[in-house]
């Protein structure tokens, strides 16, 4: 399967991306991909997360198209100890959800301490399957409580290739490398996507494959590696 699925694609509905659905959905078929995750942003005040009817009506996508699965989903703002407003969305329409901390809704000047609780908090949440992009500048956090938490709560950790950045972001790489020990002292799954925002990223995750060689992670972890797995959750 590697290569072959990719939960984390956004599309025009989500203001700040480039391509369609079904330019992402061709992109993935002309790839040879299995699995498409169609993700959008949770709706937000600045607009840049898709409409709370844009969402709703992801359900019209269809679930195959040739021998392309979709799933369908959206990409939760973490905000205030782990909060997540879902009000107006009906959220059990959809496949899987992400939820991820992003600088337009939470501010970046909260304590390790204070992005910790609120990513235990998240992923308490039952609707949040994947927990995306810790990695990130600005929500510095006690990785291995937060990979605990996931492993406790049967919630998949995202390693999110548009965080790396091979060459030039060698501080992002050592949180991933730090985050994927704790994600083997725990047993806890892990999910390689592009955080694609145009389509020819769709499908693309070379640099966090190196990451994953690096850290010698064991590919029986790696939804996009084992079927089996990824069956048990999707």
């Amino acid at each position: 399967m590697i290569n072959t699925v990719d939960l984390h694609t956004h599309s025009v509905l989500s203001k700040h991306a480039y391509s369609s659905i079904t330019e992402n959905i061709d992109e993935a078929i002309k790839k040879n991909m299995k699995v498409l995750g169609v993700l959008e942003h949770q709706y937000d005040e600045l607009g840049v997360g898709a409409h709370y009817f844009g969402i709703s009506n992801l359900s019209v996508i269809p679930s195959h198209v040739g021998d392309l699965r979709i799933l369908k989903g959206v990409e939760l703002n973490i905000l205030e100890n782990g909060y997540i407003n879902l009000d107006k969305m009906n959220i059990a329409k959809l496949d899987y959800s992400i939820a991820s901390m992003h600088r337009y809704v939470y501010d970046t000047s909260h304590s390790s301490l204070e992005n910790t609780t609120a990513y235990i908090n998240a992923v308490q949440n039952d609707y949040v399957k994947i927990l995306g992009h810790i990695d990130r500048d600005g929500f510095p956090c006690n990785y291995e409580e937060v990979v605990k938490a996931c492993a406790k709560s049967n919630t998949i950790v995202e390693l999110n290739n548009s965080s790396i950045d091979i060459k030039d972001n060698r501080r992002i790489i050592d949180r991933d490398l730090e985050i994927l020990s704790y994600c083997i002292k725990y047993s806890c799954p892990i999910i390689i996507n592009s955080d694609a925002h145009i389509k020819y990223d769709v499908g693309n995750y070379l640099d966090a494959l190196k990451v994953i060689d690096e850290a010698k992670f064991p590919y029986d972890l790696v939804l996009n590696f084992n079927e089996s797995l990824f069956n048990q959750y999707f």
